[in-house]
């Protein structure tokens, strides 16, 4: 049995809209905008696992 909850196709178009406004880093402001569900733990990882990297160093000051 798995833990935690999932995230919704709506749930993951809501992410990928608060990276466009905040960017890929700021788990921070998009927990507060739109995702209070999520940590910004959960919040990361799905980021991470959208971009297929653990790095998001390339990413962190870029606004889309």
């Amino acid at each position: 049995m798995k833990k935690g909850h999932y995230w919704s196709r709506e749930t993951e178009n809501t992410l990928r809209e608060m990276i466009i406004k905040y960017g890929a880093t700021d788990y921070k402001n998009m927990k507060l905008d739109s995702l209070s569900g999520w940590t910004e733990t959960e919040i990361r990882l799905r980021t991470v696992r959208l971009f297929k990297t653990y790095d998001l160093s390339e990413v962190e000051n870029i606004k889309f």
